[in-house]
């Protein structure tokens, strides 16, 4: 089972462009350990991708998170431009609203704007999400007269989105999060959001740079509830000081309530020196205790370009990603890596690394080898048996010089994804298999190319935008037809 091809039927013809370009043909990658099925062919294999394909589109307003309602049901926040970032929005702003979908048709059920009611004055949406078996939406209220935040959650039915009255989660001091009275203003969202954890019985509650408008001097705080949403510990995570800038790439919450996050710290942004790479990662592990840091620092001086993380089902990280070495360009990429980190005594398993296959370019008349550019990890999926999938792919926003009709030459911005490189690993993290498989597009933003990766029985898929010709050409090995 290798391949299959959906190709939904567009009946709406005046969508925008930026929907329309997600109803090219979606192509379903279904990669076995075996290297004998890795060639396109007809599959037996079929996955049912329900969307309401004929809905009107909703140029305003796009879904920012999605979650489950009940059995029959998801229930999707939709804002102003579909812009995922509420913080340090006002309500008017964010324009947000609920919508609540059938799972088997994908049509929806009811929408809604919830007025969640917390004494006098008005109370601000953070988001919502699913958790001990119900759904509910988190939102805050500042209390100037006590120098307080006000959490509050609502639990509302998935399909009426109704429910009885809010409920308070907690009451945080103004100065926890390092913050004045003036910070919390009213009718305004703080930009608080949620994950839960690995076996559903934990929520985080967090607060970070990435989720608010006012980034600058934003913490990074943690708030971990149980079961019966009642906080467990609260902490505020400290980053390298020596860092000129500190971006978030993962969060993930353990069976145990730590919270697990991979930090990109830069260092210098834009190093002139031959060798200065300029940045570096680390995994940051937050719990009761206190916090825990463990540096990605490859064998020798190569170093990561790119960084990914997942759990593995001993309950420790499978750490991954994409690594170079300091005297090439700062976009060739050599290869990825693999390795596991114990999450008790934050020791390194073995660093594995595996070069990837050399790119052909034309210099003048001579095709010569070079190395992949501009590669970025996707995924790294752990196994049951031990092994890993390893999932990365050419991936970088494009600019060109172009004249206008009076000759003055101006940027133009492209976002091209290309190849994707796909490895099978093995318990120790040697590779059991490795396949390269072509792919060309160019569109103004990088939500066509985005590549959807999961697992199942032993089995990778990985779902990805493509046009029908290339499923032929990719068999035949023909050049492709770039998308754009």
């Amino acid at each position: 089972m290798t391949t299959s091809i959906f190709t939904p039927p567009l009946r709406n013809t005046h969508l925008p462009m930026r929907l329309r370009t997600l109803t090219l043909p979606l192509l379903t990658l279904a990669l076995c350990s075996a290297p004998a099925l890795l060639s396109a062919q007809e599959s037996k294999v079929r996955v049912k991708v329900k969307a309401d394909i004929g809905g009107k589109a909703d140029e305003d307003h796009g879904v920012v998170k999605v979650v489950k309602g009940d059995a029959g049901s998801v229930v999707a926040l939709k804002t102003k431009g579909g812009d995922p970032v509420l913080g340090g929005l006002s309500q008017v702003q964010t324009d947000w609203s609920l919508w609540s979908y059938a799972t088997e048709t994908m049509l929806p059920i009811k929408n809604d704007k919830i007025k969640v009611v917390w004494g006098e004055g008005p109370v601000a949406i953070e988001t919502l999400d699913y958790f001990g078996g119900q759904f509910r939406m988190i939102a805050s209220k500042p209390d100037p007269e006590n120098n307080k935040l006000l959490l509050i959650q609502q639990v509302l039915s998935p399909r009426s989105l109704t429910g009885k009255g809010a409920q308070i989660i907690t009451e945080l001091p103004y100065d926890r999060l390092g913050k004045g009275p003036e910070y919390f203003q009213s009718n305004m969202s703080i930009g608080f959001t949620t994950i839960v954890n690995t076996d559903s019985t934990k929520l985080l509650l967090q607060l970070t740079p990435n989720t608010t408008s006012r980034s600058a001097g934003c913490p990074i705080f943690a708030m971990v509830l149980g079961k019966d949403m009642k906080p467990l510990w609260n902490y505020t995570l400290q980053t390298d000081a020596s860092a000129r800038s500190v971006k978030i790439l993962d969060t993930q919450v353990d069976k145990a309530g730590a919270v697990w996050y991979l930090v990109k710290n830069v260092s210098n942004p834009e190093p002139k020196t031959k060798g200065e790479i300029g940045y570096s990662y680390a995994l940051y592990k937050l719990d009761s205790a206190g916090q825990r840091t463990a540096a990605i620092d490859l064998p020798a001086e190569d170093y990561a370009m790119d960084a990914t993380f997942a759990f593995r089902a001993d309950g420790n990280l499978a750490v991954a990603g994409v690594y170079s070495q300091p005297d090439l360009n700062r976009n060739e990429a050599v290869g990825l890596y693999y390795t596991t980190l114990d999450v008790n005594t934050m020791a390194w398993g073995n660093w594995k690394q595996h070069p990837l296959a050399k790119q052909i370019v034309k210099i003048k008349t001579k095709d010569e080898e070079r190395y992949q550019t501009d590669i970025v990890v996707e995924r790294v999926m752990p196994r049951k048996d031990g092994g890993a999938y390893l999932v990365a792919h050419g991936s970088a926003r494009i600019t060109t010089m172009v004249s206008d009709l009076s000759g003055t030459k101006k940027p133009k911005y492209s976002w091209d994804n290309w190849d994707l490189h796909v490895m099978d690993l093995g318990a120790e993290g040697d590779v059991k298999w490795y396949k390269q498989i072509e792919r060309d597009m160019s569109y103004d933003n990088d939500i066509p190319g985005r590549l959807i990766c999961a697992t199942f029985e032993g089995a990778l898929f990985i779902l990805l935008n493509d046009d029908m010709a290339n499923y032929e050409k990719r068999k035949k090995k023909e050049p492709l037809d770039r998308i754009s």
